[in-house]
């Protein structure tokens, strides 16, 4: 799955609920609602507000019903969200942890790291066991940034390397 939007500027102790009301994908679905468009929904959990372009599950739905069968969709659906999340977790484990910087760096260091991962995404790049992980000192790393077809690389790894600063 592509992660679409990212909203890092929130601690995770935070009710997604909360974030979800103050975030600018929520304004943005709002919008679009008000404005006409029906052809997208946001997948929330039960302590979301349903909305007309929110959808969550029905509370208390009785086995075998519509309701209940519309729940068990729901969930595969945003089963996927919780996998995607895991998975940047797996790609960048220092994401498991408390980072010990600015909220504002912390921020930049999740959009890089989404950013990063819709990247290895796209180019079908696994993500590594851990066994598999071999550390290598900086004298083993081969020096691309004077070869002339890696410029474009360089001023991309080098914008990233700034917004880290």
């Amino acid at each position: 799955m592509k992660i679409r939007a990212v909203d890092a500027t929130r601690p995770g102790s935070c009710h997604d609920a909360f974030v979800l009301n103050l975030s600018s994908v929520s304004t943005y679905y709002s919008e679009a609602y008000f404005y006409g468009s029906r052809n997208s929904l946001l997948l929330a959990d039960s302590a979301c507000a349903l909305q007309p372009y929110v959808l969550v599950p029905y509370k208390s739905a009785a086995f075998g019903t519509m309701q209940h069968k519309f729940n068990i969709t729901h969930s595969s659906a945003r089963n996927v969200v919780e996998r995607t999340i895991g998975n940047l977790k797996s790609r960048y484990r220092s994401l498991q942890v408390c980072l010990f910087y600015s909220p504002s760096e912390v921020v930049k260091i999740v959009n890089v790291c989404c950013a990063l991962t819709n990247i290895c995404k796209h180019y079908n790049v696994p993500v590594a066991n851990e066994d598999e992980l071999v550390p290598i000192s900086n004298e083993e790393v081969e020096d691309t940034d004077q070869l002339q077809d890696n410029i474009t690389g360089v001023k991309i790894r080098d914008n990233i390397a700034r917004t880290l600063m």
